[in-house]
Order: structure tokens, then sequence, then C-alpha cells
């Protein structure tokens, strides 16, 4: 059985694909519930128009004319409880951002206060269409397991004129108890 966070963001992709989304994004407004773009608009100016292509699930372009101190697309998993050990991933069917990794990390809420776990890996951009794969396996220690607690991933954009095409992404949560590892083995995890 998928798990609530795959089958919450497959929804939320699905309503994306199936929306007419306006000409330019603002900061903070919601694309489709679950989906938007944030940017500091007390220091910075982002001009971020996005683009119709039937092919493509979001596709945009920015300018940044004035830096501003964070610039992300955000992605809500919604209320959830995650375990250690399991691995959170996103596979993403992408071209744009040559030469660019986007760092990305996990922002967990709780009682109003929240942590931020960050992924090992990010998205690779590519002058072609292709597939990349980022995956976070999470730590005892990691602030977004225990507890339920509201998930967001935040996918960090570049603070320099840029463009993305996303066709299709999918996010997954692969449970502790399938055993897998992302990290080399060594003598000291079987003691």
């Amino acid at each position: 059985m998928a798990h609530l966070i795959e089958r919450l963001t497959s929804q939320s992709f699905n309503n994306l694909r199936n929306t007419e989304l306006p000409s330019i994004a603002e900061s903070g407004v919601h694309l489709v519930s679950g989906i938007y773009f944030s940017w500091d608009t007390e220091e910075g100016i982002v001009r971020m128009p996005l683009l119709q292509a039937p092919e493509s699930l979001l596709k945009f372009e920015y300018e940044v004319e004035t830096k501003p101190r964070w610039l992300t697309l955000n992605i809500e998993l919604g209320n959830a409880r995650l375990e250690a050990g399991a691995i959170l991933g996103i596979v993403a069917n992408l071209s744009g951002g040559a030469g660019s990794e986007l760092n990305m990390f996990v922002r967990t809420t709780r009682d109003d206060e929240f942590v931020d776990t960050q992924f090992d890996e990010g998205l690779l951009g590519s002058d072609v269409p292709s597939v990349r794969v980022a995956m976070h396996q999470l730590a005892q220690d990691s602030g977004s397991v225990g507890a339920t607690g509201f998930h967001t991933l935040i996918i960090e954009l570049p603070f320099k004129k840029f463009d993305l095409d996303l066709r299709e992404v999918q996010i997954f949560v692969l449970p502790a108890a399938h055993g897998l590892h992302l990290s080399d083995e060594t003598l000291g995890r079987f003691s």
C-alpha cells in the first residue's frame, strides 16, 4: 500500500497537470493545493513566468532582479509519521537548469515549531530531458522522524536567471522495514 505522502503528492501533481496555471507565479500563492513557490519579498525581487507546455507538469523561468534571502519550490507532503531508517525520495523527469544542483530539505512542523532535515543529494539539472533521482535516509536523530508532523519538501532554487521544465515528478517513501541502506556498510553498523 502506498504511503500517505505518496498518495497526497500524487494527487497534487495530478491536480497541477489538470489546472490552467496563472501566467506569473507569486510568492506563497498555491498553484494547486500543496504546491507553491516562495521567496523573500521584503528583500528580493523575482519575476517568475509560468510557461504553458502540453507535455509539462510545471515549466518556469525566472530572473532575480534583487537577491532574496530564499527562493524555493515547495511541495507539501502533509501530516504523516516518518520512521528512522525510512528513505524519502523524489524522481523527476526534467530538463533545464544545466550545471545546477537543486538542494532540498524537508521542513517538519509540530506544535508551531519547525526543524529542517537536509537531503544528502540534490536534483541535477540537464540540457536534455533526463530522469533524476534524489534520496535521503532518515536518521534516528532527524527532526522529521517520530511523532506525526506536517512535512514540506523544499527545493532550493538558484539566485540567478534559471529555467526548469518538470515533465513528471513522483515522491516516494521506502519504509525502514525494507532493510535498504543508502550509506556504505561498516563493521560498526553490526555491533
